[in-house]
């Protein structure tokens, strides 16, 4: 399938596969499909970046059946072309065309792509290697040693966001944006300033782009996180009334 309006929302950190190797995961959406897109896997020196527009040869992933899961015809020739980026408004605009009210919705769907809209406040936190349970959550951290360089492995942290959904539910979910990693194996010093450069608490909602992990879809993790302007709220009806009185 030739694809023709892919955007890429963000590419996860590199993670080592048994038949793929070093490879990353990349998260977008077709407005032609009217639906979010996972093409896995890449090329760690692949071209797109976020906000690309890009025209992809794909083809049905034979070892993921979620519905949202596709990868390269090739490899990165099958990258036809790489636009320009999408301004954030409209890729905001598409996000919150699909905005889910929780990850309880999205496991109902047994989707594995969906958008969350958090209008409250996020905390942004870090567990060591110990501190995360989730045996496979703990394995994103392993790379082989040459491959240190890469994400995960070159740090002893994970990065966290604490949100409540929009059922109110609490969530600690691991965030997996390569940017962040990258940001984080430059800055070990400063690791808590990242919180600030995803703006997570200025006042706007956030919007998450999260995804669920192939051999265990009920665990959850954030691809990326947009801003968006706060959505007007209708006058009540009784301003209605006294300015038509």
């Amino acid at each position: 399938m030739r694809l023709d309006d892919f955007t890429c929302l963000g590419r996860t950190v590199p993670e080592t596969s048994a038949k793929y190797g070093v490879k990353v995961c990349m998260a977008g959406y077709s407005p032609e499909l009217g639906s979010l897109v996972r093409v896995y896997p890449l090329e760690i020196d692949n071209p797109i970046k976020a906000r690309s527009r890009c025209v992809l040869e794909l083809v049905r992933n034979d070892r993921d059946n979620r519905s949202e899961s596709w990868k390269l015809l090739g490899r990165n020739e099958s990258i036809v072309s790489v636009g320009p980026e999408v301004p954030t408004p409209e890729v905001v605009r598409f996000l919150r065309s699909h905005l889910v009210s929780s990850i309880e919705e999205l496991n109902d769907r047994r989707a594995s792509l969906g958008v969350l809209e958090v209008s409250a406040d996020c905390r942004g936190f870090f567990k060591t290697r110990a501190e995360v349970t989730c045996p496979e959550q703990r394995s994103l951290f392993d790379f082989a040693d040459e491959d240190k360089r890469f994400g995960a492995a070159a740090l002893d942290i994970a990065p966290y966001i604490e949100f409540a959904d929009a059922r109110g539910k609490p969530h600690n979910l691991q965030m997996r944006e390569w940017g962040v990693y990258e940001w984080l194996r430059k800055s070990r010093s400063q690791a808590d300033r990242v919180w600030g450069n995803l703006r997570l608490n200025d006042g706007r909602p956030t919007l998450m782009v999260v995804g669920n992990m192939s051999n265990r879809r009920n665990v959850w993790l954030i691809i990326k996180t947009f801003k968006a302007e706060a959505q007007a709220k209708p006058a009540p009806l009784f301003a209605v009334f006294e300015a038509s009185a």
